[in-house]
């Protein structure tokens, strides 16, 4: 039998043995755990070892120690200018402006990393590797900055010319340009910078000029050897004009539209050309319409169109005809000229009646006859249309001996005497009578200094050429037509034609405040003029009323002062007596 005491005795001895085992060897495990995990945590705070990013060695670093040996190490080069290379020449951007900048945080970020994979681990501790630089790129700047770049590189092509000089043709060959690659070359600095060494080499690409040697050999034997082939001749209708090669070639340029050589006739050469060689019956000036007095009534003589060469179009002909081998002949239509004045728009002027007239009678002087007669011969005919302002001394022109104009009396500062045009203010007033009694609107006038009995008082109006003027506005729905002429008896007459519109009535109040002429007496001399004593000084007002069937649509009232017209007496200075004399 087995001595079941003992047994009992020592069993609880070994389990005792047993547990402590266990224990131990599950502290040690969980001390094995923990000691892993912390080893992983503690990894995964530092950049591997042999990690170098561009040559700077960042191995076991925390991140805060290896950004700043990043920036430390190359953060002088992320802000240094980048040399870019064009074809052979060198330029530098700003990395700024081009959008270009290094992130240490973004290249380190992957260095980072948690894991309990003892390889990984391992390969932690032990490994070796390089990491690129990660940088940031604006392509919106980068863009701009290589467009600017390829601006200041870019070399233009060179159009090939042709010209024709003295009947040769002669030209100069195309050359090809060049530009960068703007898309091509953003690609080339964000993959280059940072990490290469030296310039970046962007891409270009040739840029063909628009003239080609194509399109020049096509202008050479379409367009340059036609033109020297011969003249162009010109059918106006029956007639024939030649324009010889001379000619043509003067007026003529050949140069790119639209991509393609086309030539080019100067039109002013041409149309000298042309008009210089077309026969003189060929053209006609159109004639207005206009009024001619017969017995002294107005009649309309008809207007009638002229005719001319259709110049407009004749260039573009010429230019098809010179570039032809086998028909050499352009067509010039002829077009119709309208005259600026029709008989219809006469006809519709309603000039039918004297709507309103004076006369003066005038004094014998040859100079001041021939004045008034050129002055009446002037304004005949002439028409004032409606809402028009009619000028006296826009119509009678400058007042030169050259125009036929002559010396006569005029009133200077109140005294009489000579000047170019004398006489032509008493056609003033002869006429503003004429157009204040039809009814006209007073637009300037300015009666005489004196007075001057063969004029209704206040209502008269001087003349000086540049200084006073006459006018007046026709404010009726008709044109007004002018008619003055002077008789053998030197009476001054103005007619106004048109349809009686106004209904007018002018009154002359009584002379006021009068001065009496005097005689003043001056040194004899040269600047001493006698002159006799005429009508004195006065104040007078005149009315005007416009009706229009019978009613009241227009009163006015003018004041005019004269001064009075004194006698001059040019005395000679008495004889001094001996006595004086020997005093002196």
């Amino acid at each position: 039998m087995r001595d079941t005491t003992k047994m009992a005795t020592e069993h609880p001895k070994r389990r005792l043995g047993r547990t402590i085992g266990f224990v131990i060897a599950a502290v040690l495990l969980v001390g094995a755990a923990v000691g892993y995990v912390w080893l992983a945590n503690y990894l995964a705070k530092r950049v591997p070892a042999g990690v170098e990013v561009a040559g700077v060695d960042i191995s076991r670093m925390t991140k805060p120690e290896a950004i700043a040996a990043l920036e430390a190490e190359l953060g002088t080069r992320a802000t240094a200018e980048v040399e870019v290379e064009v074809d052979g020449a060198t330029m530098s951007i700003d990395p700024a402006e081009a959008g270009l900048s290094f992130s240490p945080e973004k290249t380190i970020a992957s260095q980072f990393t948690l894991t309990y994979d003892p390889f990984a681990m391992w390969r932690h501790v032990s490994g070796s590797q390089d990491i690129a630089p990660v940088t940031e790129i604006d392509q919106d700047k980068l863009l701009a900055s290589l467009e600017t770049v390829a601006e200041h590189t870019a070399v233009a092509p060179v159009d090939g010319t042709i010209s024709v000089v003295n009947g040769t043709v002669e030209t100069t060959d195309p050359v090809p340009g060049s530009r960068v690659d703007v898309q091509a070359a953003a690609d080339a600095v964000t993959e280059a910078w940072f990490v290469e060494e030296g310039p970046v080499a962007l891409p270009w690409q040739a840029e063909e000029p628009t003239v080609d040697q194509a399109a020049l050999d096509r202008a050479k034997t379409q367009i340059a050897e036609p033109l020297l082939s011969g003249p162009v001749t010109i059918a106006v209708e029956d007639r024939r004009i030649e324009l010889p090669v001379t000619v043509l070639t003067e007026a003529a340029s050949i140069g790119p539209v639209e991509g393609t050589l086309r030539l080019n006739l100067n039109e002013d050469t041409i149309i000298d050309a042309v008009k210089e060689r077309l026969p003189t019956d060929i053209e006609s000036e159109a004639k207005n319409a206009q009024f001619v007095f017969v017995d002294g009534k107005p009649e309309i003589e008809p207007a009638t169109a002229g005719r001319t060469v259709d110049f407009a179009s004749i260039t573009a002909e010429v230019a098809m005809a010179a570039q032809s081998s086998a028909d050499r002949t352009a067509q010039a239509a002829m077009t119709e000229i309208d005259p600026a004045q029709s008989t219809q728009m006469l006809e519709d002027m309603g000039i039918n009646e004297v709507v309103g007239s004076h006369h003066t009678q005038a004094y014998a002087d040859a100079g001041r006859t021939a004045n008034l007669q050129l002055a009446a011969e002037k304004v005949t005919g002439v028409l004032v249309p409606p809402g028009e302002v009619f000028s006296l001394n826009d119509t009678l022109g400058p007042r030169t001996a050259e125009n036929g104009w002559h010396t006569a009396g005029v009133v200077e500062n109140g005294v009489l005497t000579e000047g170019m045009g004398g006489g032509l203010s008493q056609f003033s007033t002869t006429l503003y009578n004429a157009s204040h009694l039809a009814g006209m609107e007073d637009v300037e006038h300015q009666p005489h200094h004196n007075y001057f009995s063969r004029y209704p008082e206040g209502r008269e109006a001087t003349l000086w050429e540049g200084v006073i003027d006459n006018r007046f506005r026709n404010t009726t729905p008709y044109g007004v037509l002018i008619r003055a002429w002077v008789t053998s008896s030197l009476e001054v007459n103005v007619e106004l034609w048109s349809t009686k519109y106004w209904e007018v009535e002018s009154v002359i109040g009584p002379r006021r405040g009068v001065v009496p002429a005097k005689e003043i007496r001056k040194p004899a001399g040269p600047n001493c003029e006698e002159q006799a004593k005429g009508s004195p000084g006065f104040t007078v007002d005149y009315t005007r009323t416009l009706k229009l069937n019978g009613e009241l649509k227009d009163e006015q009232t003018w004041t005019w002062t004269y001064a009075p017209t004194n006698a001059y007496v040019c005395e000679k200075p008495k004889p001094k007596k001996d006595s004086e004399e020997e005093d002196e």
